[in-house]
């Protein structure tokens, strides 16, 4: 996904059993890690410095978690499954 003023590319990428998400810069080709940790990122969107991504990790399954630019991620909605 590029970033909207064009010089940045985000991509979800897949280490070690973890997929964080990183960014190319589109002029050097520079990478950089955007996100860090023992979860999957399952999808994302990045528009005007906000990122929104679902993340799974081994004992919670599908958080929607808001990280505004400068900042960590927190978790914004919590889903939790019941057995019937």
């Amino acid at each position: 996904m590029w970033s909207d003023d064009g010089k940045t590319i985000y991509a979800i990428t897949a280490e070690e059993g973890r997929a964080n998400l990183k960014r190319f810069d589109a002029a050097t080709g520079k990478v950089a890690p955007w996100t860090s940790g023992n979860h999957d990122i399952q999808s994302y969107s990045i528009h005007g410095g906000k990122t929104v991504a679902l993340i799974a990790t081994p004992t919670i399954i599908n958080d929607l978690s808001l990280r505004i630019s400068g900042t960590s991620f927190s978790t914004t909605t919590r889903a939790t499954i019941s057995k019937t």
